[in-house]
């Protein structure tokens, strides 16, 4: 099936750079860095998710983060539309019901393997 991408309306955060090489990251979850304005790819279910990546940014470069709205994420296995997604240690999108984890969203398509993108609507929250 084919994504229809950034179709959607969504929101970007502002002045945001990567923290480190983000090259590789694109349509991953994201979370601020310990220096003010600066992101890295999230690593754990619990952490302060503030989006998703949607450029490829090396290290001090701009980072374009979506916070709100429609966009894509890869995924770290198998998702179902309708399910409520946080992120793994790498970034990736995952299924949770887990309470006090993190959400980024809830998923639009579905996914069946690992690297698989979804779209999801973002839309942070805690579980």
């Amino acid at each position: 099936m084919a994504l229809s991408g950034n179709t959607g309306e969504h929101l970007r955060i502002p002045g945001l750079v990567a923290a480190a090489d983000l090259s590789a990251k694109q349509y991953h979850i994201v979370t601020l860095a310990t220096t003010a304005k600066q992101v890295k790819v999230a690593a754990a279910a619990t952490g302060g998710l503030v989006g998703v990546l949607q450029n490829d940014p090396l290290a001090g470069e701009a980072a374009s983060v979506v916070c709100a709205g429609m966009t894509k994420v890869v995924t770290a296995g198998s998702v179902t539309i309708g399910a409520l997604l946080t992120a793994n240690s790498t970034g990736q999108a995952t299924v949770t019901t887990t309470a006090n984890n993190s959400v980024v969203g809830r998923a639009l398509t579905a996914a069946t393997t690992a690297g698989d993108l979804c779209e999801i609507l973002v839309s942070l929250s805690n579980l």
